[in-house]
């Protein structure tokens, strides 16, 4: 199942971002993402946090409109985008997007990010959107859709990614290390509509720049 978390981060331009959650079989709102669900004409099926930040009207509206809501104690140790991860595993995603996760406050973009490791535990993939970026977790291996004069940067969020392979880049890669000591791997270019990124061992960000 394919599910669309929207969480209550940056979000740009909200016409430019629709079409990219496009096919999403479940929406799952954490806390004030409802805001911007609102706003795009969404129907989640799902509210989940402690409700601090969605606005009391659209708090309501979607009430009215039977949408399940999982509130949560304020003093918690998961963040909301953490409990919508967990409830998206209930209820058997195996492709998550989220949205409006990235930019703003650093910490909460990685905090994301990081958030995301679990579930690829779990076997589901996970990609993060926002208008000008997606963000990819690969434990195993991507096929990147693209423009030739995309950039494409990796991350490794675990101390060691190993056999880190890249095809179809302008600086290809073979059987490589990258450590967080050692971030090499960034500004890569796409040469062609289908780049290959795969790696053995750890986990990997790869950071997707499209061209437009």
């Amino acid at each position: 199942m394919r599910v669309l978390i929207m969480a209550n981060g940056e979000y740009g331009s909200l016409p430019r971002l629709k079409p990219l959650l496009a096919g999403a079989q479940l929406i799952i709102c954490a806390d004030g993402g409802a805001n911007y669900a609102r706003r795009m004409g969404l129907k989640p099926d799902f509210i989940v946090g402690d409700m601090d930040s969605i606005r009391p009207e659209v708090k309501a509206f979607y009430e009215r409109q039977g949408v399940a809501m999982r509130l949560h104690p304020p003093r918690k140790d998961a963040t909301d985008l953490q409990l919508a991860l967990e409830l998206a595993l209930q209820q058997r995603a195996s492709d998550i997007m989220i949205v409006g996760a990235l930019g703003g406050r650093l910490d909460f973009s990685f905090s994301n990010l990081l958030a995301g490791l679990p579930v690829l535990e779990h076997g589901a993939a996970v990609c993060y959107i926002s208008a000008a970026l997606r963000v990819y977790l690969c434990r195993d291996k991507l096929l990147l859709n693209g423009t030739p004069g995309d950039t494409v940067s990796l991350l490794p969020l675990t101390p060691q990614a190993a056999g880190v392979g890249l095809r179809g880049f302008e600086y290809p890669l073979r059987d490589a290390v990258l450590t967080q000591y050692d971030p090499f791997a960034v500004s890569n270019v796409m040469l062609q509509e289908m780049g290959e990124v795969s790696v053995s061992q750890g986990v990997l960000a790869v950071f997707h720049y499209p061209l437009t």
